[in-house]
């Protein structure tokens, strides 16, 4: 991709998250959940191509209770490749109170989009090298409440990398368990 693109993309990127957050700010939501203005997040996971075993640790903001902004930073680790990612992300979460299943009622599935690096180094005995480069993140996942500060969930990850690191365009993450903790 070239510069112009890379440009463009980043700036519409950015655009829409900024769009996001102002219209969270926007109008205010009032509902028993809104003294929930906090959240951290831990989870375990993988990641293919490079294929590593990932740790994910986030903070994020309730701008509503529909929609949070946060930074992550996913830790991708095996014998030969350490994979470090730090994103700036929004977060939507759809609301399915209305469902009359208590099971659907109390799950929040959501989408979520990021900005943010990536750093890879891929250490071999023939091949020690490592790159930075721009990442996009898109993905969706699952949260299911424990209690009333407490959620257990799940999500799914493409990183884009528009300009390339060591030959990567992309990578896929999951998830497979995280805990996430909100005040």
């Amino acid at each position: 991709m070239n510069r112009l693109h890379s440009t463009v993309v980043l700036a519409l990127a950015c655009q829409l998250m900024m769009s996001s957050i102002a219209i969270a700010q926007a109008v205010p939501a009032v509902t028993a959940d809104s003294e929930k203005l906090w959240g951290l997040r831990g989870g375990l996971g993988f990641t293919a191509d490079p294929g590593t075993f990932l740790l994910n640790f986030e903070a994020e903001r309730f701008m509503r209770d529909e929609v949070t902004v946060g930074v992550a930073i996913h830790l991708g680790v095996d014998d030969d490749n350490l994979l470090v990612s730090p994103i700036l992300f929004t977060r939507y979460i759809f609301d399915l109170s209305g469902s009359t299943n208590d099971l659907v009622k109390k799950t929040k599935p959501f989408v979520q989009a990021g900005l943010g690096f990536t750093y890879l180094e891929v250490d071999t005995r023939s091949l020690n090298k490592d790159d930075t480069n721009f990442l996009m993140s898109f993905g969706f996942g699952l949260d299911y409440p424990l209690n009333s500060t407490i959620d257990v969930g799940s999500r799914m990850l493409i990183n884009v990398i528009p300009g390339e690191v060591l030959n990567e365009r992309l990578y896929f993450s999951w998830e497979v368990v995280s805990i996430r903790y909100s005040w």
